[in-house]
């Protein structure tokens, strides 16, 4: 069992925990984001007002009065729903 803790400590950087999430974890956590931003995007712009929408003086990325217009009118107003 010594000889275990020996390798391990002298082990190269990536082959430690340290290693592990450079090679593995973050691609993939960098990969989920750039995947999921668009539907992230689609969901957020949905319960947007349309004055909030090209209001440039406010963050894109958050929602500061939620709506449900535009569901309203997707389901209530167009063939959609067909």
């Amino acid at each position: 069992m010594a000889t275990v803790a020996r390798r391990r400590s002298g082990a190269p950087l990536m082959e430690r925990g340290l290693g592990r999430w450079i090679r593995i974890y973050i691609p993939i956590a960098f990969f989920l984001v750039i995947t999921l931003f668009p539907f992230y995007w689609m969901a957020v712009t949905t319960f947007k007002s349309p004055s909030e929408l090209f209001n440039f003086n406010q963050s894109p990325l958050f929602v500061q009065q939620p709506t449900l217009e535009h569901w309203k009118q997707l389901l209530l107003h167009t063939n959609f729903p067909r």
